[in-house]
């Protein structure tokens, strides 16, 4: 075999392990924790994928698992909303929900097992590998996806 042959067949073997490497698999959980008899409706997709709407019962949680794509630019995004007991309005927030292109400087991409807490006051995220185990205040109710994020979409 020449240089070239080993280069491809190299190449071929890292992209097969990739793909099914455990690693480039990821779990993501939304999480309701609002407020007993309150239910969020949650809708998630990425430039491939629409997940569909979802509505998740308080202390229930929503999942799905992907592949990492291998040109880094993984990225799923969610509206969620639910309606506020107090004032009747409704409450929402677009987020991304995992963006593999930031993952170095991003805690929220730093993740097998990426889980989002929905709460009263905001949207939190499971603590990167490494630390202690909580969640980190992300986004706050009433954000949206950042224009330059959407241009990209």
């Amino acid at each position: 075999m020449g240089i070239s042959n080993h280069t491809f067949v190299l190449v071929l073997v890292l992209i097969l392990c990739y793909g099914s490497s455990p690693i480039s698999s990821k779990n993501v959980y939304i999480w309701n924790d609002l407020m007993p008899n309150v239910s969020l409706t949650i809708h998630c997709k990425s430039k491939n994928d629409d997940l569909g709407q979802h509505i998740i019962h308080y202390k229930k949680n929503w999942n799905w698992n992907f592949q990492l794509n291998l040109w880094f630019t993984t990225l799923f995004w969610c509206n969620a909303e639910w309606v506020n007991p107090a004032t009747k309005k409704v409450v929402s927030a677009s987020f991304v929900a995992y963006e593999r292109e930031h993952m170095l400087k991003d805690w929220t991409s730093q993740c097998f097992e990426c889980i989002w807490s929905m709460r009263k006051d905001g949207l939190y995220h499971s603590l990167p590998w490494g630390e202690k185990k909580g969640f980190r205040f992300a986004y706050a109710w009433g954000s949206g996806i950042q224009k330059e994020l959407v241009d990209r979409l």
